[in-house]
């Protein structure tokens, strides 16, 4: 996954970083999607020593095989909203001097608040899955699971954090409303559960 965002962006992670300390993008937003990709990373780790449990019921491996398909999908969304969050708050200041209804604007703050909200959601869809990985998890590889959610801990968190500033810039009216549900429903899900106490 990182070896993709690497390729892509035609540079390496040193310069990468360089601009993260130097340069107005990329933002806190990529810096947290790197991080929940690598939370990813560390979940789809575990689901694969655990598979190599023979004590694992046909059940517990359907899931563990689940959650690593998960996990796989997820770091490769997270790795794309590095790239994705920079296009889109550069958009944002490349339209600021537009009228703050025009469509040009408009679509500026959406694709900005996509961006985080999309690594939030998926950060929690696979926290959410959890539980039951920690239940039958080799049990030397409970601390990187442990770490690993707390990465993707950071993901929603950072991401939940950067749409709900958006959304309180963009004043948006209607069209913001979709976006103001799901930072909702992020906000209370993840107040409400102790995501990395397995």
């Amino acid at each position: 996954m990182i070896h993709w965002y690497v390729s892509e962006m035609g540079s390496d992670f040193e310069a990468w970083f360089d601009r993260l300390a130097t340069k107005p993008l990329p933002g806190g937003v990529a810096a947290a999607a790197v991080a929940a990709s690598l939370g990813s990373a560390l979940v789809a780790k575990v689901c694969r020593l655990t598979l190599g449990q023979s004590s694992l019921s046909d059940q517990e491996r359907d899931n563990v095989k689940s959650v690593l398909g998960l996990a796989e999908r997820q770091g490769v969304v997270m790795m794309a909203v590095v790239r994705e969050d920079e296009l889109g708050y550069q958009s944002v200041l490349d339209t600021s001097r537009s009228p703050g209804s025009s469509p040009e604007r408009r679509q500026a703050w959406q694709r900005a608040t996509e961006s985080p909200l999309q690594l939030a959601e998926g950060c929690r869809d696979l926290l959410e899955r959890m539980p039951s990985l920690f239940e039958v998890c080799l049990p030397a590889a409970s601390a990187d699971l442990k770490v690993g959610c707390r990465l993707l801990e950071v993901g929603v968190r950072a991401g939940l954090e950067a749409a709900e500033s958006n959304l309180s810039r963009w004043q948006g009216g209607s069209a913001s409303i979709p976006f103001l549900s799901r930072a909702e429903r992020l906000r209370k899900g993840y107040l409400a559960r102790p995501w990395c106490d397995g």
